[in-house]
């Protein structure tokens, strides 16, 4: 190659395509070539894919390649740089007798070699016009030897930033595909019905590996001891695993427009295909390339038509996953001619799934957005269940506290009559005594109104009315009645007036004439980690059991008051039981605060 009415510019990159000198099975070194070249080969290329009219080699052996460079005067003892794309499958590259780069190691036997892929930037700097370039190629791994793309000449400067953006297009893939993979695995696990996420955390799975094992081979610079076939094999596993999975993706998609049986068949071709990589060495998924890029052709097509018919339907997303796929099975048919040496492009499906990525990510997008519309419509109707459940609730309350109005003036008279009827009958008899009684009965009252309208008041004010009704009940009939208050600080608050209605009650259904009421207050409480429980106890009994079995059953009021009262003040949160004995009866009272809660409650 003529060079020398050519300078190379920082710009430019030149191709050394053509016919080179060849020669199948030797190692040569400068100064043992033949004066007479007996045969060329044209690079890029395969030996033995040379063509009809030309002696094809087999693909298993070691040759030498062979080229002149003429350079501009002005690039002499400049620095320069030669692109050497990997080779089928190691090389050794000489400029003029010096080796300035090496990938694997090639040998004359399998055992001498030892394979591997490493696009590398040879730089050099020749103190001459003239440059002899002899590389040594080796393959016993794969079906096809020699250099499937071409070698470029430039300068240092642009040979090394060529191969940085190289690498940083493929970091900027393989990071992309790495992340919507993990993004969409992390969304099938959140949401376990979404089946197609972990689909499509598959179908970018199979192209990541796909990317790592081409291009600049970046698998090779994670894994430097890598064996060559093991990478063939990741290679091969990448190709054959994504048509099966992306029509599975499909079919979680738009299963309408899906066929099972197809996509089953597909399934079953992909697994039949993987099985074939656990046959030992590459030779045989080699053979199988052919038909896994036939059955990709065939499953391209059956998609696009499926995102036609998905778009015919109007369906959700299909738009713009048709517009991706289109462009991405475009650079897949690009691929599939590139990788059989038909046209000289570059790899692109890894950007064309990047486009098919953010087609999925708009539809993901449009999908979420309508979620969180329909979630907003659904809070707002929440929030409106809320506020009427609040105006229910509140309605309830002031329900309640009317009903112990009512309640309290159902109360009131009675005791307030029969009071005042004892006071008067001692006026005349005993002036002390009634002085007495009408001093309880005043202090009684006066308690009774300062209780009114609160909603929970200190548990020692609760048990001093109630002692102060006993004293009243005392005088008016002429009895002792005993009353016992066990376990409580006298800080507890409780609603108003539950004990002394249960008190009333006691005088009302279970006082006789012969008997003697004995009254018993006992508070325990307990404690876990999520709920403080405070237990009442109020117990009465009355030695005169034979004149109870004939007392009549009253309307329940008392103890419906005692009802309102503890759902007003802890609602939902408490229980009332009342347990019936042979010399009276025993109310417990439970009442669930939170863990956090004061224990006084």
């Amino acid at each position: 190659m003529d060079l020398s009415n050519h300078e190379l510019l920082d710009s430019q990159r030149i191709k050394l395509d053509g016919a080179w000198e060849f020669y199948h099975g030797q190692f040569l070194v400068s100064g043992q070539f033949p004066q007479r070249t007996l045969d060329f080969l044209s690079l890029p290329g395969y030996w033995n894919e040379r063509g009809a009219t030309v002696d094809e080699y087999p693909g298993h052996g070691f040759a030498t390649y062979r080229a002149h460079l003429r350079l501009h005067p002005r690039d002499v003892k400049r620095r320069l740089a030669l692109y050497v794309p990997h080779a089928f499958t190691s090389y050794q590259l000489y400029l003029n007798g010096e080796l300035v780069s090496q990938s694997g190691k090639p040998g004359r036997t399998a055992q001498e070699a030892t394979s591997r892929f490493l696009p590398q930037a040879a730089f050099f700097q020749s103190q001459s016009p003239d440059v002899e370039i002899v590389i040594h190629v080796a393959n016993f791994t794969s079906l096809k030897g020699g250099f499937r793309q071409s070698i470029e000449l430039g300068t240092e400067r642009e040979i090394m930033s060529y191969k940085q953006m190289l690498l940083a297009q493929d970091l900027f893939l393989i990071g992309g595909m790495l992340v919507i993979a993990l993004y969409h695995l992390y969304l099938y696990f959140l949401r376990r019905g979404e089946s197609y996420a972990l689909c499509f955390a598959g179908f970018v799975g199979t192209f990541l590996l796909y990317r790592i094992t081409t291009g600049e081979y970046f698998i090779g610079m994670l894994f430097p001891g890598i064996q060559q076939p093991a990478v063939i094999k990741t290679f091969f596993f990448s190709l054959f695993t994504a048509p099966p999975l992306f029509v599975t993706l499909l079919l979680r998609i738009y299963p309408d427009e899906t066929n099972r049986f197809i996509a089953r068949m597909a399934q079953l071709t992909g697994a039949a295909l993987v099985l074939s990589l656990l046959y030992p060495g590459t030779q045989l998924a080699e053979h199988l390339l052919l038909p896994a890029e036939i059955v990709i052709l065939i499953v391209g097509v059956y998609c696009t038509a499926v995102l036609a018919f998905a778009f015919a339907h109007r369906r959700e997303g299909a738009t713009g996953f048709l517009l991706g796929f289109a462009f991405f099975f475009i650079t897949v048919i690009n691929d599939i001619l590139f990788e059989r040496d038909i046209i000289q492009t570059e790899v692109f499906a890894p950007l064309g799934l990047f486009v098919l990525l953010m087609a999925d990510s708009l539809m993901l997008l449009r999908r979420f957005v309508g979620l969180i519309d329909t979630v907003e419509k659904q809070q707002a109707a929440l929030v409106g269940a809320a506020e009427l459940k609040e105006r229910l609730t509140r309605a309830r309350l002031q329900t309640k506290r009317m009903e112990f109005e009512m309640l309290k003036k159902a109360i009131q008279p009675h005791f307030l009559s029969n009071s005042l009827a004892a006071i008067r009958g001692w006026l005349l008899e005993n002036p002390e005594k009634s002085a007495n009684l009408l001093d309880d009965f005043a202090g009684e009252i006066a308690l009774i109104q300062a209780m009114v309208g609160q909603k929970d008041v200190p548990l020692a004010d609760e048990i001093r009315l109630c002692r102060l009704h006993l004293h009243v009940m005392e005088a008016r009939r002429e009895k002792i009645y005993s009353f016992r208050a066990r376990g409580m600080t006298g800080h507890e608050r409780v609603p108003p007036m539950i004990f002394h209605t249960m008190l009333e009650n006691a005088f009302t259904h279970l006082d006789t004439e012969n008997g003697s009421l004995r009254f018993s207050l006992r508070k325990t409480s307990s404690k876990s980690t999520t709920e403080v429980v405070s237990r009442f106890a109020f117990a009465v009994s009355n030695h005169d059991a034979g004149s109870i079995r004939q007392r009549k059953r009253g309307n329940g009021i008392g103890l419906r008051y005692v009802q309102v009262r503890l759902e007003e003040s802890f609602p939902g949160s408490w229980t009332l039981e009342q347990k019936r004995c042979r010399k009276g009866y025993l109310i417990r009272i439970n009442i669930k605060e939170g863990a956090d809660a004061n224990t006084d409650r």
